[in-house]
């Protein structure tokens, strides 16, 4: 096979500290491994430096490109400041690539929409690859997919326009690019049925880590080591902080088993602004414990500490959090949303939470529902052990790394090989037929 030159678009200031900076992480040494692949990194919006610099760093070439002054971040939006940005951005990385054959450009955002309209213009031999991890619109308003999809069938702009601008953002870029590959057949079903993208250009591909390996340190030694008792009952959720990722669900459910339960703990890691709910859980303050954003390897000692996980996100798709629990043998609570709906199944690997709904069409969790569920999973320890056992079974056989790496190979050999409408879509995960 030639020579294939990979240009990965990363913006370390927005991504780097969430879910998609887990899945460069994990993709990434894969194809610095693979033969005859040359990978390019760009990162733009970088802090810190006032000019292009240009370097080598573990086999990749890296272009770190500053943020522009006086100029906001780089977006897809459909703003002359921001196709500027763009055309600025290719003609900074042009002398860089034009001779490099083979070129597949890689972007995990909207936000390189712009450019991605630019690079198909300036390199018209090029592929260009959209990893899709999360619904823009889900960040704006918080109702059921039916409901949106109904208003967005009905071209019912007016029921909030933001979240209908930033859908047709993703649509152009899935219409745009040579492949879109989803870490959900959630996602991949809306992306066909919904915004109309051919199912060919349309791949599955779940998210993979690398199974843990056995540590020396035991959940007691570890437990004395981060200050908890041996018989604390430790509730840990990993995560954004934020009312999307279900933390004002979290904390009323916690509030009222708290109180029956004398050596119940939450533990609460993440970036976000936890002072804004701290008032929920009064007079419960003492058994909350907020670490704030912690190295992994912090991460790994909590997930082996504690005695389950909670994900109430009321959006989500392949969550790196929920393979790391997996992998790291925590039993699981999650609510029944999106991807975690897909990737679990109640009292098989998890005890999933039901998704309700306010007079206002809003969606919500069930406080009593999700308190009774820590209960039982931590009295339980027959059910706990099962869940566990199961959950971690899935786990190395559909979201381990290499699983995850065999895929992409698999997507971007067919991709870069054959034509766009040749694409086949046996190389996802699943063997699926839509829109029969």
């Amino acid at each position: 096979m030639a020579q294939t030159n990979l240009v990965l678009f990363y913006c370390g200031l927005r991504s780097g500290h969430f879910g998609q900076g887990a899945f460069v992480n994990s993709l990434l040494p894969y194809f610095k491994t693979k033969a005859n692949t040359s990978i390019t990194l760009i990162k733009t919006d970088c802090d810190g430096i006032s000019a292009v610099f240009s370097y080598v760093e573990e086999g990749m070439n890296i272009l770190a490109i500053p943020h522009l002054p006086n100029i906001p971040m780089l977006t897809g939006e459909n703003h002359p400041v921001q196709k500027a940005y763009a055309q600025q951005i290719i003609g900074i990385i042009y002398p860089f690539l034009k001779d490099k054959p083979n070129l597949l450009f890689w972007v995990n955002s909207i936000d390189y929409l712009n450019v991605s309209y630019e690079l198909k213009q300036v390199f018209t031999e090029c592929k260009l690859m959209y990893v899709h991890h999360s619904f823009s619109w889900k960040y704006f308003i918080n109702v059921p997919d039916r409901t949106f999809i109904q208003e967005w069938q009905t071209g019912n702009d007016g029921f909030h326009p933001k979240a209908f601008e930033m859908t047709r953002y993703q649509q152009e870029i899935a219409l745009l690019s040579d492949i879109t590959i989803t870490v959900t057949n959630h996602a991949r079903n809306f992306f066909i049925e919904v915004l109309h993208i051919p199912a060919s250009k349309v791949v599955t591909i779940y998210n993979g880590m690398p199974v843990p390996t056995n540590k020396n340190e035991s959940k007691q030694v570890l437990r004395k080591k981060y200050g908890f008792a041996r018989n604390d009952k430790i509730v840990l959720f990993s995560g954004r902080v934020t009312k999307d990722k279900g933390i004002p669900d979290l904390l009323r459910a916690f509030s009222l088993l708290a109180g029956r339960m004398e050596k119940l703990k939450l533990v609460v890691m993440g970036a976000g602004h936890f002072s804004e709910f701290i008032s929920m859980v009064n007079p419960h303050w003492s058994k909350i414990i907020y670490t704030g954003e912690l190295p992994p390897e912090q991460v790994r000692d909590f997930y082996r500490l504690a005695d389950i996980g909670v994900i109430p996100s009321l959006h989500e798709q392949c969550s790196f959090t929920a393979i790391e629990m997996r992998l790291h043998q925590l039993p699981l609570i999650v609510s029944g949303v999106d991807g975690l709906d897909e990737l679990f199944t109640h009292e098989y690997d998890t005890l999933k939470l039901t998704i309700a709904l306010h007079k206002n069409g809003m969606k919500y969790l069930d406080e009593k529902e999700f308190a009774d569920h820590m209960e039982r999973l931590i009295t339980d320890k027959k059910l706990a052990k099962l869940l566990r056992r199961n959950s971690y079974n899935l786990g190395i056989k559909l979201y381990n790394r290499q699983r995850m790496w065999q895929k992409y190979d698999q997507a971007l050999t067919t991709v870069l090989e054959k034509d766009k409408d040749m694409l086949v879509v046996s190389a996802g995960d699943c063997d699926l037929a839509l829109n029969n």
